[in-house]
């Protein structure tokens, strides 16, 4: 065979084969059409898991933690932490052939709580931070119910103080400037008596309170009444 032909059938193969990931004897596409057709036909599993968190357990639905329906039926969190993932405006979890990792959805919210006795209050964030210099006051940047602080180490970042409905203090941070502007809240819920923290889009910052509100209602609906 002659030499040159012959190299350029092997860089053909080595292509085929990094683009498929192995050598078959169809097309690329043909492989992602039925790797896409495998995904479309998973169906979306929403049964309850039970999770202890700490001293509680929690039902929830598994559509909630994951889009794959891969967890057990009974497990218990690590690190007394428990994370959702929901999608505003409806409040709802992964769809069918959603994915927890890819491109990014400005309607996702990551929510995250601690088990009883477990989190840090968010007027003493805002005194560590204030001691060790890392905010200060920016009213010119107040809104809403909102009580800014200018961030001294990264110029677009802000952090907000409030209250929320039920009367703990919270701390909200906000990035802008980046890919995604993102806020993060954080706070000791003074009844449920542990630590509270989401992240949204900053789009939906006005509407915190209510994501906030709606959030705690979900929690308190998943807590199973025997833990």
């Amino acid at each position: 065979m002659n030499s040159k032909f012959s190299k350029q059938l092997k860089n053909i193969a080595f292509i085929f084969f990094l683009n498929c990931g192995t050598l078959t004897l169809y097309s690329c596409d043909s492989f992602e059409e039925e790797k896409n057709m495998a995904s479309s036909e998973k169906k979306l599993d929403t049964s309850l898991v039970r999770v202890s968190v700490g001293q509680d357990a929690y039902m929830i639905p598994m559509n909630f933690m994951t889009p794959y329906g891969d967890y057990p039926k009974e497990f218990s969190s690590k690190d007394d932490l428990m994370q959702v993932r929901l999608y505003l405006p409806e409040f709802t979890g992964y769809a069918a052939n959603d994915s927890p990792i890819g491109k990014y959805n400005p309607d996702e919210v990551d929510v995250m709580w601690n088990a009883y006795g477990v989190g840090i209050d968010a007027t003493s964030m805002l005194d560590r931070s204030l001691k060790f210099e890392l905010v200060s006051r920016n009213a010119d940047a107040d809104k809403l119910d909102l009580t800014a602080y200018k961030d001294l180490v990264d110029d677009d970042a802000t952090t907000y103080m409030s209250e929320a409905a039920h009367g703990s203090k919270v701390m909200i941070q906000c990035y802008t400037g980046g890919v995604n502007d993102i806020c993060k809240i954080n706070y000791f819920h003074k009844q449920k008596q542990f630590g509270i923290f989401f992240s949204f889009n900053a789009k939906y910052l006005k509407d915190w309170k209510m994501i906030d509100e709606r959030i705690n209602s979900m929690i308190d609906s998943w807590k199973s009444k025997s833990s």
